[in-house]
């Protein structure tokens, strides 16, 4: 019988992979890469917030510029800004007026639907110069006012001002005194 020898198997020294040193410099790239666009992604995610609180608004000002105008039971329909940036639209009784006094009074004012907030990050920058909540009434005939009868809107409220903490990116949402649409501008 013949006796095998297992000498002459050629067996590979090393096993194929990676060095400590190639994983080492391909960890420290993605490391420089991730650190290098975190402020770009950053940044986009906080404007992309500013601009998701800036439609919501507009949407509420629009639900409330259409109930007012087909509505029935001789109501208007507004949104009432607070300064906490806190919003919601109440209906008030036609030929009211409205101020700070009786906003929301609970024989004036109805709510309609839901209270919104807007982001943490994001506030409103009329209320830099006052703390008292604003009033964006529409009439039956879909006008905007200070107090759902006659008084126009004030420049301060035609142009709800939208401000980041996180970048220095501001939107003006726009409400047409002529026509009571709201656009972000």
């Amino acid at each position: 019988m013949r006796k095998r020898s297992f000498n002459k198997i050629n067996i590979p020294s090393a096993a194929g992979g990676f060095t400590l040193v190639e994983i080492s410099v391909v960890i420290v790239i993605l490391g420089l890469m991730a650190a290098i666009s975190y402020p770009s992604v950053s940044g986009s995610y906080s404007r992309s917030r500013l601009s998701s609180s800036c439609l919501q608004i507009v949407s509420a000002l629009k639900t409330a510029r259409g109930l007012s105008v087909t509505s029935s039971d001789n109501r208007s329909y507004g949104v009432v800004f607070l300064p906490s940036g806190r919003y919601r639209i109440y209906s008030f009784p036609s030929e009211t007026l409205i101020d700070q006094s009786n906003y929301n009074a609970a024989s004036i004012a109805v709510p309609y639907g839901e209270s919104y907030e807007i982001d943490s990050s994001v506030s409103i920058a009329n209320f830099q110069t006052a703390v008292q909540p604003f009033f964006v009434i529409f009439r039956d005939d879909g006008l905007p006012s200070a107090d759902g009868v006659n008084i126009p809107l004030p420049d301060e409220a035609s142009a709800i001002k939208l401000i980041s903490e996180s970048v220095s990116d501001e939107l003006v949402i726009k409400i047409s005194k002529s026509t009571g649409i709201a656009e972000v501008r």
